[in-house]
């Protein structure tokens, strides 16, 4: 009897393998009914072990994203912002006494460094170094930049903004900020500061706007506040002045 139910259930195995395609792989209908032969802690399991792999999938996404690809800028477009006040030295000479002006002019002009979110960065500098007494900084300049009339900026450009500001004609509020400090051009995109002594947050001071030389070396240092630029600037810097308009008193409204 025994010899009998042993032939039968090996006879059953052979019948049920032969009628599978996949042999003891489960078919995509079989797997439909796994949870029925599941107890609850076992699809528990399970359900914890798929979200554990579309957490993990979804992570190296993610990082994959982040560590592959880059913010750029998009080209064009408009930047609209409301200030308290009235323009009226759009110049970096000047802009320091008061917020509107300083914040146009942040826009129009570029320094030779600048803020970012990780400090101090480089902007019309393309690289420069400093002596180890901490008193010479020496700047290497862009080579691919226009002022926005299309004239190449160069060394001289740098020069003459620092000899204007040193100049007590000027009146330039920034005049402390760069006495005593030297100037002078290596090249046409090399510049060289020389301080009598070490001074920590001289990089910061050198955020300030460059002038264009061939725009304003012709007008006499007394005469700059009173200038038409001071309102309709030239510089290199990520946005271009292209109009403004005024009331009948005179003031800009934007």
């Amino acid at each position: 009897m025994a010899q009998k139910l042993s032939h039968i259930h090996q006879h059953d195995t052979l019948l049920v393998q032969s009628l599978s395609k996949q042999d003891k792989i489960p078919s995509g209908k079989q797997l439909k009914f796994i949870s029925k032969y599941l107890s609850g802690g076992e699809r528990l399991i399970i359900r914890l072990l798929i979200g554990v792999i579309i957490i993990s999938l979804g992570a190296l996404s993610l990082n994959f994203y982040w560590t592959h690809s880059t913010l750029t800028p998009a080209i064009g477009g408009t930047y609209t912002e409301g200030l308290v006040g009235s323009p009226h030295y759009v110049n970096p000479l000047f802009a320091q006494a008061s917020d509107v002006d300083l914040d146009l002019s942040s826009l129009v002009f570029s320094g030779l460094l600048k803020f970012s979110d990780t400090g101090i960065t480089k902007d019309l500098a393309e690289d420069y170094q400093i002596s180890a007494d901490q008193k010479v900084y020496t700047f290497q300049l862009r080579k691919n930049v226009q002022w926005h009339d299309g004239e190449k900026f160069t060394a001289d450009d740098v020069i003459f903004t620092f000899a204007r500001i040193n100049n007590p004609k000027t009146k330039s509020p920034l005049l402390f900020n760069f006495q005593g400090i030297n100037i002078e051009k290596i090249d046409d995109y090399t510049v060289r500061f020389t301080l009598s002594e070490p001074f920590a947050p001289f990089l910061e001071s050198l955020r300030v706007g460059i002038l264009p030389t061939h725009i304003w070396n012709n007008i006499p240092p007394e005469n700059m506040a009173l200038a038409e630029y001071n309102l309709k600037p030239i510089g290199c810097g990520p946005y271009k002045f292209q109009s403004l308009t005024k009331n009948k008193n005179g003031t800009v409204k934007n």
